[in-house]
């Protein structure tokens, strides 16, 4: 089909890019300023002495936060117990997370009636029809984003589908409003993690020249790979798959489905801006490097894979520097619904310690609306799940929710994680006082207790606590 240019003011043909990218640049987030506002916090056992010489250099940026988390793991020895908070911010001005897909449209003078020939055989070319239509309409059934549609967008949603798995290139669509192409395409993108290959879209709109009436859309997707390379990449996807659900426990528990690959991914993923595939399921599974979009895509991938529902949504997140474009996950865990972001559960997403450390921060693992919404603001394309359960939330299925400092709670909670040869204790609270009241009495100059929980070979302790959720990261 020929692209002329178009200019609606003297009827020349004229193609014209829209920018429907969120592709900017966005910021490396720390992963205190991933949580808003996280505090650092050491306590040593040293001299006065030491105490005033290291209070001079403690946590005066990233790279000073990086060193103390590496020093923590070493032994120190002396007397005394000190401690001291920051909050610390760190990562790039200049970097991109997460990018819709590119947009452009171009306009064509309208001439005869639509759809033309060339655009029927385009049909039967790539093989759709009314009945091919209807059975890849039944196949998307059950999925969250197509069921939310109308009759017409659905069948849209088919067509728009089929082309994209098929790489197709300027086929018609049976809809003259491009809001709702829009729409739609966004509810193919964030059902199917599978299509990892489609960068942006065009749109070839026929206009008449004395009205500006759009008498025919067609539709295609800006493909990043050739038609073999996609094959070959499919096998490799599958593959690493299946060695990953291959490991996955042997329990009809979805939680606990859920929470191994979650921690897969968090502990097998380096979080790295501009990174290749960054935008797809290929970073996390091929190439174990990834930002915002391949973590939740994969999640979403692997999850479908195994049965399970879980689907993709987009928005922007407070990171305590301003909102940032964000993706994340809403699963169906047990019966119920629940939020989880993978990203903000990997520590290598912000470097605030040893990029070697596995260190899984639980704080986003099956959260409901009301604690997603404190950083998180969603980008309704649909209308969401309302997720107000917490009989799956990961403090609760693990014990490690208090609602007043209990020392039986906090050694069955330590003990636990020790014996289970864990670097990391993780705790919430169930409101700010008794968050305030934890720290003081773990944490305090002159009463923390800090050390009576932790191995009794240890002679320094490092905490990160975040008010916003209220919860307690303390490294063993």
């Amino acid at each position: 089909m020929r692209k002329v240019n178009s200019n609606k003011n003297n009827n020349t043909n004229s193609i014209r890019s829209i920018s429907g990218i969120i592709s900017g640049r966005i910021k490396a987030i720390a992963l205190t300023a991933a949580c808003l506002v996280m505090t650092s916090t050491v306590l040593t056992a040293c001299s006065m002495e030491d105490v005033n010489e290291f209070a001079k250099d403690v946590y005066e940026g990233a790279d000073e936060l990086k060193k103390e988390a590496e020093e923590i793991i070493s032994d120190v020895a002396g007397d005394g117990q000190t401690g001291q908070d920051t909050t610390t911010h760190t990562g790039s001005d200049d970097t991109s997370d997460y990018s819709e897909l590119e947009e452009q449209i171009f306009e064509t003078i309208a001439h005869g009636d639509y759809p033309t020939q060339e655009m029927q055989d385009a049909w039967d070319e790539i093989g759709l029809s009314d009945t091919m239509i209807a059975a890849i309409q039944k196949d998307q059934t059950g999925l969250y984003y197509y069921d939310q549609l109308t009759a017409d967008e659905q069948s849209l949603y088919a067509q728009i589908y089929h082309i994209l798995s098929n790489q197709g290139e300027e086929i018609y669509v049976t809809t003259t409003d491009m809001d709702e192409i829009e729409k739609v395409q966004q509810c193919v993108q964030n059902d199917h993690p599978e299509i990892f290959y489609v960068e942006g879209y065009l749109m070839n709109r026929y206009m008449t020249s004395d009205s500006d009436e759009i008498k025919a859309i067609t539709y295609g997707g800006k493909y990043s790979l050739s038609k073999e390379k996609i094959a070959d990449r499919r096998v490799k996807l599958s593959e690493a798959a299946d060695a990953i659900i291959a490991g996955m426990p042997d329990t009809t528990d979805e939680y606990e489905i859920v929470k191994y690959f979650y921690d897969y991914i968090v502990l097998n993923t380096q979080y790295q801006i501009d990174c290749e595939d960054n935008q797809n399921i290929c970073s996390v599974l091929l190439n174990k490097v990834s930002v915002c979009q391949g973590y939740a895509k994969t999640l979403q991938y692997l999850l479908q894979k195994v049965g399970m529902t879980c689907e993709m949504v987009s928005g922007t997140a407070d990171t305590g520097n301003g909102s940032t474009a964000h993706a994340w996950d809403f699963v169906k865990v047990n019966g119920n619904w629940y939020y989880v972001d993978p990203t903000w559960g990997d520590a290598s997403f912000t470097g605030s310690v040893p990029g070697d450390t596995e260190v899984v921060n639980y704080a986003y693992l099956c959260v409901t609306t009301a604690d997603l919404s404190a950083t998180h603001t969603t980008n309704e394309v649909v209308k969401l799940p309302e997720c107000t359960a917490t009989s799956d939330n990961y403090f609760v299925r693990e014990n490690a929710l208090f609602d007043s400092v209990d020392d039986t709670k906090l050694r069955n909670v330590f003990d636990r994680a020790i014996s289970e040869g864990k670097s990391c204790v993780t705790f919430k609270c169930t409101d700010s006082a008794v968050f305030n009241e934890m720290k003081t009495y773990l944490f305090s100059d002159e009463s923390g207790a800090i050390f009576e929980y932790l191995p009794i070979s240890a002679t320094k302790a490092a905490y990160l606590s975040h008010e916003t959720t209220l919860t307690f990261m303390i490294w063993l």
